[in-house]
């Protein structure tokens, strides 16, 4: 197809921004309508899904008991009523105050028994469940309904697949320890301590009433012998037995630490006793490691089950035991106080003093209202521990209170003073043990209750339906309940109509069936095959795929070894090993001839990521004949979605005959869960070939059996792979169209990416549109982004990483450098931000290809120089751990750029290099490039092009193949933001963030101007590697670039061109209108007072509070009358009503007249909605005299609305190259709050920041911030003296938030510091236009597309009035 208009289109995509810019062949921006076509167009970042995941577990958590509580009460009414007709209403309203109830407040109300009769005789619940469940003795059945109810509310945990028969095995530590040392058997591997060591000894310790440190030290005595546990990973242990024994003993440990990988560096710390949600998020981000600490949980949680119940029979009399030892702990408490230090009695009952007996019962009904709202968090054991152990320390007792005060102290370490009923630990009872009480109950209460042995037609007992009450739980593969008409997220399969109970559960639902369709709507789809199922990540053929994908970048002196070779591994190691490691693999290269011993291998990581489990798991079933390969791919399928044991149990019956009971509980112990992203038909069902090759086809799995090439290079343009993939997927999509939403939730895309994508979607079809025809070449860059783990994260300070290294050699040397890291005090971080004085210290002070002392006294003065190992002609890798070194400039100079270094200093000094390597001062990778004996193979040097043009991450994928899907005839190319930086940094094109938004749009041109050269520079079309190169900015941008006769890169002239280009600011810029989601209102009740949301419906919020800050979705424009004058009004509407709003006319006028009522405090006359009810989104765009702002929220209940300015601050390039610096300061202090601007390397002063000061003073006096309420430009005239009073630090914090206010990153900033307010800036104006008539004589809402290139304007707002 002819283009009549060739164009290229640039995008910068972020996280919450999209740049774009459009530009001709020469890197000209294209017009539209006379203006630039480039822009930003600026968004909210969507949050992760599990934290709306983890609102919605909680909600449904509670309706289900709500719901249990409802059949039980269904089950009691009639009997209870016998005695008292209205006990359940006075239950169900005994929050109530006095005279709100209709029945009373009292739960018993004298009818049988008093309220403090019953609380006398039952301090807690567990007293009555404790008495009932021993004595047959008639009692009151209300007393019998209030224990079984508080048992089916609290049920425990359903981890155990024990039959209700056989309880006593929940309390077997023997059988857990016994299923450790099983899994660790399974995965080849040791136990951290001696196979003699018995499983009493382990719990023993387990259940010592002590602090981490002394049961630390026990396992140290009583398990290794009094020697130390072993901190090194090992072969045969691939953990760290220290790490375990301190994860056991109660302490935390860094998953780095634990599994020795530094892959899980940014990996939160772990605890066996921290919350489910966190410690289940870093389990699973340990992947297969993950299912140690599970195992460690269970013995952790198994001795804490068994230390709760002690020598108890039953839960309950353990509970009870619990509150005799905390009231006689708290008269020991309140004696020693009373006596030693009376004065301090209040501090630790009565007054709200942090971590004190208040805040760790939270008993505040002797505190005022305004004290009680200071208790806001329970203090934990370990605070309310160590603020009652600091204070008793400072008392001396008299030898005859000695015994009983050292007891206090040796149990206030141990965390078991002054016990609780409710704490963190209940989380380890199981169902079965609360099933047992009930149960015990049930069966005493019937010998005086007779109806609980009456049945139903179907013979089910009030009894039994209790109990199955109890055991109720939906299974996970069946989903919602509702019918699958009603609901399109339901998948339910019924045998019969009528209402689902939980004793009638099987004969209603259809279990196989709604299993199947479980398995059908769960299963993803290929990464590259769409439609395709995935295999299950412990398949026979996914788990071969995963070693021979690893196996392939194995290379021996950085040549990739014969395929016989990986075969020979494969064949001889893994398929003989469970666990094989780098140096099996090694030992076995060395063994067969394929290396020497001073040889290198590289290509895999410090361990061996795949494995073959599966294989190991059924080799002696698929050996005997017992399965065949496609029985055990279906069992491992299967097993990959259950989580019912008893059902896999039946399964496997029924469809595995052959299978013994012994084979059948081999199976279930496995953990064969999870899924990979790859298909069997892309495996084993797409054929390929090399494209220079008229050879056979095969298949992928047959290629990396028979070459060395892995996954990726298959599908490279070297091979006819991804020509066919491309194909089949065209077939697809053509025969099953799916909408934006399904297409990217195929290609695994978060929903956190979505919106960016979306936004980029908007983008790319206007741009389209307003020139008329697809672009000849797309260029995309995508930010990498970061969970939200991983942002504000702390990293160690280079100073403390040099410490800790220094402490574990001990040498002269390194006693010498720390008295030097010492001396500079809290500068040591400033200066160390320079990479020379840091590579200084992880060198030792010396030369790295000489050895010999540097003075740093010439340090920066050219006698040495910074080298890069891999050349930069080659690759761009400034990394200081992996490719930097710091040496006399002489011998940079002679090496230039030639690899790998000259033999004789290779031989010179690798002792120095391995000694550096050995204590951690140097990574393995760069004592592999200095090290290696051989130079770049081709593949290598194609690599390192690779990794400047193609781009890795499914996000990005997933938005290049929408755009070739889109259109087709458009070249699609990666741009990595690392190039873009570099050119910006060669040519002074600086990027502030603070300043403005328009880098967005200017990224996105540059992603074109750098993108083009080097795709046109080294696509395969046109480049040759035997042609003389340089990969490096400096060299490619500095001359012409063309091919043949074609030009692309005019040298200095595009650069000025481009350099022109940038400094325009004429962009583009549009902020996305949403109606709001998520939230309804500020989840914490306050206190009584009116306009609240109700807490419950028919509760008055006068007197019993309620919800505070509705959510306003979105706002519409209404006119009405008020003494005779037209009034305007932006009237918000609250989330909870926004769809009933906009599908219900009538209820929408009502709203909104409700709603003015409510602002103005008078009734409106004649109000109607204007717009044709349209919504006004947030982020819609007003023009206030010419001046653009958007609509971001309300204030005072909506008699206000809040604005945000649409603009961009602009500043010279001096001052920004200031604020840039600031910025740049400002997050190296974030992971360093001592750290202190330095005049000479942080380019900060206090002249230059009062310099800035009143740059943003005098922008205050003009246009478009003059012309807004909010402006501080007064108060910051007022305080410039007290801003030149301030330390540097302050006058910077000060200077960031007025930045981020001009340019709208936040509604307000803290002037305090200038005598200003702490939350300054605001842009406020009433809801009612009349007001803004005072003001502004033109008002209009500014209709713009998603880049901004068309554009409407409504008419005068104010004429309206």
């Amino acid at each position: 197809m002819e283009r009549k208009n060739c164009y290229y289109l640039g995008l910068d995509i972020g996280t919450d921004s999209v740049g774009y810019a459009v530009t001709d062949e020469n890197y000209a921006l294209k017009k539209f309508k006379g203006e630039p076509m480039w822009g930003a167009t600026l968004f909210e970042a969507a949050n992760a899904a599990a934290e709306r995941r983890a609102y919605r577990t909680a909600r449904r958590r509670l309706d289900r008991k709500q719901q249990r509580i409802s059949l039980l009460n269904d089950l009691f009414a009639e009997e209870i009523g016998k005695i008292d007709l209205h006990f359940f209403i006075r239950r169900k309203e005994s929050a109530l105050y006095g005279d709100d109830p209709k029945y009373g407040v009292r739960l018993f109300d004298g009818v049988g028994m008093t309220d403090r009769e019953y609380h006398k005789k039952y301090p807690t619940i567990h007293h009555l469940i404790l008495e009932l469940m021993n004595s047959s003795e008639p009692h009151d059945i209300r007393l019998v309904y209030m224990a079984c109810a508080w048992l089916v509310a609290n049920r425990g945990h359903f981890l155990f697949d024990v039959p209700a028969d056989r309880v006593a095995e929940v309390l077997d530590f023997n059988e857990v320890y016994r299923n450790f040392c099983e899994y660790l058997t399974e995965q080849g591997c040791r136990l951290p301590w001696s196979e003699e060591t018995r499983a009493e000894t382990i719990l023993e310790i387990l259940q010592m009433e002590t602090g981490v440190k002394k049961k630390t030290e026990e396992f140290k005595a009583r398990v290794f012998g009094g020697k130390k546990p072993g901190k090194e990973v090992t072969e045969e242990i691939p953990f760290s037995a220290d790490a375990v024994v301190n994860l056991l003993a109660g302490g935390k440990v860094k998953p780095a630490d634990l599994f020795g990988n530094e892959a899980y560096a940014e990996v939160d710390s772990v605890s066996l006793t921290m919350n489910d949600e966190d410690f289940a998020r870093i389990a699973a981000e340990l992947e297969a490691d993950g299912e140690l600490l599970c195992r460690l949980q269970a013995m952790k949680n198994c001795a804490q089950l068994r230390t709760a119940m002690k020598d108890a029979s039953c839960i309950s009399q353990g509970k009870v035991a619990v509150y005799e030892r905390h009231k006689a702990d708290l008269k020991t408490l309140k004696y020693f106080v009373k006596k030693y230090c009376p004065q301090k009695y209040n501090e630790f009952f009565r007054d709200a003093v942090k971590d004190n007996y208040v805040f760790y019962t939270r008993n505040v009904k002797s505190l005022t209202a305004e004290k009680q709202r200071e208790v806001k968090a329970i203090a934990g054991k370990a605070a309310f521990s160590d603020f009652e152990a600091k204070r008793m320390k400072a008392i001396t007792v008299e030898e005859k209170d000695k015994s009983r005060y050292d007891d206090m102290m040796k149990r206030l370490e141990a965390r078991t003073f002054l016990p609780k009923q409710r704490d963190g630990d209940n989380r380890v009872i199981p169902q079965q043990l609360y099933r047992q009480e009930l149960a015990e109950i049930l069966t005493h209460a019937k010998r005086y209750c007779a109806f609980l042995d009456r049945a139903d037609e179907d013979g089910i007992t009030v009894e039994q339906k209790i109990l199955s009450i109890f055991e109720f739980k939906i299974p996970y593969f069946v989903g919602p309940l509702r019918k699958t008409d009603e609901k399109k997220n339901a998948w339910i399969v019924r045998k019969a109509e009528g209402k689902i109970l939980p004793w009638n559960f099987d004969r209603m639902v259809d279990l196989d069936a709604s299993e199947r369709g479980f398995i059908e709507r769960m299963t993803n789809s290929c990464t590259y095959l769409p439609g395709e199922e995935v295999l299950p990540a412990n398949s026979l053929l996914y788990s071969r795929f995963m070693v021979l994908n690893e196996l392939n970048n194995l290379k021996v002196n950085d040549h990739r070894i014969p395929a016989e070779a990986k075969q020979g591994i494969f064949r001889d190691l893994f398929e003989n090993s469970l666990r094989v490691t780098p140096k099996k693999i090694k030992d076995y290269l060395i063994r067969c001839g394929y290396m020497e011993k001073t040889d290198t291998m590289s290509g895999l990581d410090e361990t061996v990521k795949s494995g073959l489990k599966p294989y190991h798991i059924f080799k002696r079933l698929l050996d005997g004949g017992v399965l065949t390969e496609t029985d055990v791919e279906e069992i491992i399928k299967h097993a990959a979605y259950s989580e019912d044991k008893p059902r896999m149990r039946r399964w496997l019956t029924e469809c595995c005959p052959q299978l013994n009971e012994e084979d059948i509980a081999h199976i279930l112990r496995q953990n064969l869960k999870e899924f990979g992203r790859l298909s069997r038909k892309l495996l084993t069902g797409v054929y390929g070939t090399e494209k220079d090759s008229d050879g056979e086809a095969f298949t992928i799995m047959e290629m990396l059996w028979n070459t060395n090439e892995n996954l990726m290079q298959l599908l490279s343009d070297r091979y006819t792979f991804a020509e066919q993939i491309k194909q089949i997927s065209e077939e697809y999509y053509a025969a099953s169209p799916q909408s934006l939403n399904d297409w990217l939730s195929a290609m695994y895309v978060s929903n956190a990416v979505k919106r960016p994508i979306f936004r980029t979607a908007d983008i790319v079809q206007e741009a389209v549109k307003a020139m008329g025809e697809p672009p000849a070449k797309i260029f995309v860059e995508m930010a990498r982004g970061g969970t939200p783990e991983q942002k504000g994260k702390r990293t160690k300070t280079r100073k403390n990483q040099l410490l800790e290294l220094y402490k574990q050699i001990k040498s002269e040397d390194t006693r010498h450098l720390t008295e030097k890291l010492e001396e500079m005090g809290v500068m040591a971080d400033n200066r160390l931000q320079s990479d020379r004085l840091f590579l200084y210290y992880l060198q030792l002070g010396k030369c790295a290809y000489t050895g010999q002392p540097i003075d740093l006294g010439h340090l920066t003065d050219g006698t040495y120089n910074l080298d890069h190992i891999y050349p930069q002609c080659y690759v761009k890798d400034d990394s200081i751990m992996n490719n930097l070194v710091l040496v006399k400039s002489e011998l940079n100079g002679r090496k230039s750029d030639s690899y790998p270094l000259p033999e004789e200093i290779r031989n010179a000094m690798r002792p120095y290099w391995q000694h550096l390597k050995e204590t951690g001062l140097m990574t393995e990778e760069k004592y592999r490039r200095l090290t290696r004996q051989t130079p770049f193979t081709d593949d290598e040097k194609q690599g390192f092009i690779n990794r400047q043009l193609v781009e890795t991450r499914q996000s990005t994928k997933a938005v290049t193949a929408l755009l070739q899907e889109w259109y087709p005839t458009a070249e699609v190319v990666y741009v990595k933001a690392g190039m873009v930086s570099e050119f910006r940094q060669e040519f002074d094109l600086l990027k502030c963030r603070t300043v403005n938004d328009l880098h967005h749009a200017k990224d996105a041109y540059l992603n074109i101007v750098v993108g083009n050269v080097y795709h046109e520079r080294f696509t395969k079309k046109w480049f040759s590697l035997d042609s003389t190169y340089n990969v490096q900015v400096k060299k490619i941008f500095r001359k012409q670039q063309k091919h043949g006769e074609t030009c692309y890169w005019n040298g200095e002239q595009d650069i000025a061109r481009v350099k022109k280009t940038m400094a325009k600011n004429a962009v583009h810029l549009t902020r996305y209108a949403f109606c709001r989601r998520g939230g309804l209102f500020d989840r914490q009740p306050v206190k009584k007072g009116e306009n609240l949301i109700p807490l419950k419906n028919g509760l008055p919020t006068e007197k019993y509070g309620g919800y505070n800050k509705p959510t306003a979705s979105f706002f519409v424009l209404a006119r009405y009358e008020a003494k005779g004058k037209r009034e305007l009004m932006i009237v918000p509407v609250n989330l909870i009503d926004a769809n009933r709003f906009m599908k219900d006319a009538e209820f929408a006028a009502a709203y909104t007249a409700g709603m003015i009522e409510h602002i103005t405090g008078k009734v409106p006359e004649n109000p109607e909605l204007l717009l044709n009810r349209r919504p006004l989104k947030i982020n819609t765009v007003f023009s206030l005299d010419g001046t653009t702002v958007t609509l971001s929220g309300k204030s005072s209940g909506g008699s206000r609305v809040l604005l945000s300015i649409l603009g961009a601050l602009m500043l010279g390039k001096e001052s920004e190259n200031y604020v840039k610096a600031m910025e740049s300061f400002l997050k190296k202090r974030t992971t360093n709050p001592a750290l202190l601007p330095d005049k000479n390397h942080d380019k900060l002063s206090k002249e230059g920041n009062l310099a800035l000061y009143d740059q943003l003073i005098e922008k205050l006096g003009k246009n478009p911030y003059c012309n807004l309420p909010g402006n501080q430009r007064d108060t910051l005239v007022k305080g410039r003296e007290k801003f030149i009073q301030a330390e540097v630090i302050e006058q910077l914090n000060c200077l960031y938030g007025l930045m981020n206010l001009l340019n709208a990153k936040c509604n307000t900033c803290d002037l305090s510091l200038v005598g200003g307010a702490p939350k300054a800036g605001t842009i406020i104006l009433s809801s009612s236009l009349s007001n803004w008539k005072k003001k502004y004589h033109d008002v209009r809402i500014i209709d713009r597309s998603a880049a901004g290139l068309f554009e409407n304007s409504s008419e005068n707002l104010l004429e309206l009035l």
